[in-house]
This record gives C-alpha cells, sequence and structure tokens, in this order.
C-alpha cells in the first residue's frame, strides 16, 4: 500500500503501529493522496532526508522512544508539512505536544485522540485536499515547479496602541511558492517566474480565492482587521478589474471596507493618468488604497497628492536608511507630515530595530511593518496567538533588541 519514496508522499504515517499505519493511508489514498509510512525508529532521520510530505501523522509513543524526540529531528530538518499528532495519552499532554512543536516553528495542526474518529480524520485530509487542489493548476505546476503556493500574513502595527489596546491592525498579504523539490520561490522570484510565463492573471485570480476564504474564517472567529493585498501593475490597467473585485468579495461576504489594495509608484511611473479611473472606482465600491513612495521627487509627491488614496507606505528603502542618512530621515518626516495634514495613514515598511521604530513614532507615523515585528505567519497562526493573549502593546526586550510580539 505504501508508496514509492522517490514519488515524494503527500502523506507520511509515523506510528509502529501497522494497523493504525494502514488505515490512515488507506483513507488518504481514497481521497487522491500519495502515502508511505516509518515505523522503526532508525529509518526517520534518512527517510525525512529523501522525501517532502505534505501532511505527517505522528504517533507520540514510537516504540521506546516518544513523539517530541521525533518533532526534535522535524524542527532540525525545517520540515514545512503539517503534522497532527495521534495518541491514545491524555488530551492534556497532546495539547502540551502541539505546544512544544509550534515552540520548534512547526506547523502543528493539531492532534487526534486515539481511537480517532474516522469521520475526524477524513475532515483533516480533505481540508488540506480543497487547499491545495483550489489553488493550484497544470500550467501553474509546469511554470513554478511541483509545489504548491503558501500564504502568509505579516502583521501591520498600530504605532499608537496604548495599554491594552491589541497593537495588531492589519495583516499584509505574503504569498510565496513551495516547491516539493528544493527550495522555495520568494514572494519576488515568484512574481518574476509569473510575468515570465504570463501567468499573473491566473495567480491572481487564485491568490484572491483562497485570500478571501481563509480570511472569512477569521471573520468568523475574531474581531475585523483590515488585510492588505499587493497586486500587480497590469490589474491597475485593466478596467475589468474593479468590478471583478467586487463580486469577487461579495461571494464570500466580505466588505470592501476591510480590503487595501497596494502598488508601488515605481510601477507605474509616467502612467498615474491611466489609473486614476481605476482607482476612483475602487474606493467608490468602498476599498481603500496603498501606495508605496520613496519621495525622492518632487513631481511624483505632486502627482500622489491628486490619487484617491488612503494611505502612504514608506518604502524599505527609505525606512532602511533612518539614523544613517539625513536625506532619508528628512524624507520620511516630510512623507508623514504632508499625510497627516491630507488626513492619510502612514505605514513604515522594513522596520527591523528599535531605534528606527521610535523615530518613526516620535515623527507621527501611524503603522508598521516589518522583521522587528516577526516573521510572516499563516492566519491559523495569528488567530491562536490573539487568542491565548500573544500580541501584548508594543514593548521593547532589552536581551534580544526586539519586541514582545511575534
Amino acid at each position: 500500500m505504501a508508496s514509492n519514496m522517490k514519488q515524494k508522499p503527500d502523506v507520511l504515517v509515523i506510528d509502529d503501529d501497522t494497523q493504525v499505519s494502514q488505515l490512515i493511508m488507506m483513507i488518504a489514498e481514497g481521497l487522491g493522496y500519495t502515502t508511505s509510512s516509518i515505523q522503526a525508529f532508525e529509518e526517520i532521520e534518512s527517510t525525512l532526508d529523501s522525501i517532502t510530505p505534505r501532511i505527517i501523522f505522528l504517533d507520540l509513543r514510537f516504540e521506546n522512544h516518544d513523539g517530541l524526540e521525533i518533532l526534535e529531528i522535524l524542527a532540525t530538518q525545517e520540515s514545512k508539512a503539517r503534522i497532527v499528532l495521534i495518541s491514545g495519552v491524555d488530551q492534556g499532554i497532546l495539547a502540551s505536544a502541539c505546544q512544544a512543536g509550534k515552540q520548534s516553528k512547526l506547523k502543528i495542526a493539531g492532534y487526534i485522540h486515539k481511537p480517532f474518529d474516522i469521520d475526524l480524520l477524513e475532515k483533516c485530509l480533505k481540508e488540506e485536499l480543497d487547499d491545495r487542489s483550489r489553488f493550484t493548476s497544470p500550467r501553474l505546476q509546469e511554470a513554478l515547479g511541483a509545489g504548491e503556493c503558501i500564504i502568509e500574513y505579516l502583521p501591520i502595527f498600530d504605532l499608537n496602541a496604548r495599554g491594552s489596546q491589541s497593537p495588531l491592525c492589519g495583516l499584509e498579504l505574503s504569498p510565496y511558492w513551495r516547491r516539493e523539490s528544493d527550495q522555495s520561490l520568494s514572494r519576488w522570484q515568484l512574481g518574476n517566474k509569473l510575468k515570465l510565463h504570463n501567468l499573473v492573471d491566473e495567480f491572481t485570480t487564485l491568490l484572491l480565492d483562497k485570500t478571501f476564504q481563509s480570511y472569512k474564517e477569521w471573520n468568523a472567529n475574531k474581531r475585523l482587521l483590515q488585510f492588505s493585498i499587493s497586486i500587480d501593475d497590469a490589474s491597475l490597467f485593466d478596467p475589468e478589474w474593479p468590478s471583478y473585485l467586487k463580486s469577487e468579495i461579495q461571494r464570500f461576504g466580505i466588505s470592501p471596507e476591510l480590503v487595501t489594495i497596494s502598488f508601488s509608484y515605481a510601477d507605474v511611473t509616467g502612467r498615474v493618468k491611466d489609473i486614476v479611473a481605476t482607482l476612483t472606482r475602487l474606493r467608490i465600491g468602498g476599498f481603500k488604497i496603498a501606495i508605496e513612495t520613496e519621495g525622492r521627487d518632487s513631481n511624483e509627491l505632486a502627482e500622489l497628492l491628486h490619487l484617491p488614496i488612503n494611505e502612504l507606505r514608506l518604502s524599505t528603502e527609505v525606512v532602511s536608511k533612518l539614523g544613517s542618512e539625513m536625506e532619508s530621515e528628512f524624507i520620511a518626516t516630510t512623507l508623514i507630515c504632508i499625510a497627516q495634514r491630507q488626513g492619510l495613514i502612514t505605514t513604515a515598511l522594513g522596520v527591523d530595530s528599535m531605534p528606527t521604530l521610535k523615530f518613526l513614532q516620535e515623527a507621527g507615523c501611524t503603522n508598521a511593518m516589518g522583521p522587528l515585528f516577526g516573521k510572516s505567519l499563516s492566519l491559523k497562526q495569528l488567530m491562536e496567538l490573539e487568542e491565548h493573549g500573544a500580541l501584548p502593546a508594543l514593548q521593547p526586550d532589552a536581551e534580544k533588541g526586539k519586541l514582545y510580539v511575534i
């Protein structure tokens, strides 16, 4: 029943109980997955060196070892698989093991208690299958390499949050392509590949579909948050795009006021007048508009002030030089001042140090995102963090030189 290792199975079962392994694999294969199993501890490390499963079912009691030892191996190998823990131990122990895995930066999808409910197991597998099949196509697979697009989110923080107020005020979409065979494609590599193969429109459609579906789940469980989508400039020149976007969010029951469309001024330089109609239609439809700028050209600033935007974003190029270059400090201060007078939000990109954060706060910048606040996370991880109160007000951590955030 097990698949050949060279086929890079979707599902890997690590369980020394042959009957349990065969049952999970049978159900998974019935849904269209390829599968494999490990039933000896000494085979784990070498096997994981040669395969990249999408889902791992891991028994916490494995021969004379425990699942935490195996989680350590997975963490060392920087596994990107979704991991489902299975065991007959107390559910409190299972929950603790899940937490330990998450602390090791593993993607713990949850646990199933033995004897497990077959319906629950099928549901778990179908959810993963739905995500994968919805967000792929033969053309994308051929152009980008066998794999799938993963959507994560960069948290956007309100620099004016005080006391018990949560500083998390928005989410920035951060997609990447996770290949099965080698290193993943970053957002920028992905963009170049899509343009090269003329797949931008197809990918954007699939990206929005998955984004809106996952954000709908956030809305169903959590407080409403603004979320931002950085789009390719081609969409801005498509007169039909605002109507398409509006129909999509209506399909998922999402308010347009929660969606910020962001783009870079550099992508539309010399063509700004050609996108005014599209931006205006988006604003009339209730969407918010953010534009990223370096602010080094007076003509650029003049054009920006005549666009129907809500938010001015300070580029990483400018923000990274705060504290070391007077010109960047002058530009940042000027942009923030202009935005305040125009009633616009200002968001600093790429914030990576406490001195930079302090400068921005003193200058009156509204929001910020960047490495200082932690890495991008899945929507599920963000929901869990907020649920457990792990998103406190902005406070410096002197030992780590970072923030008590993510």
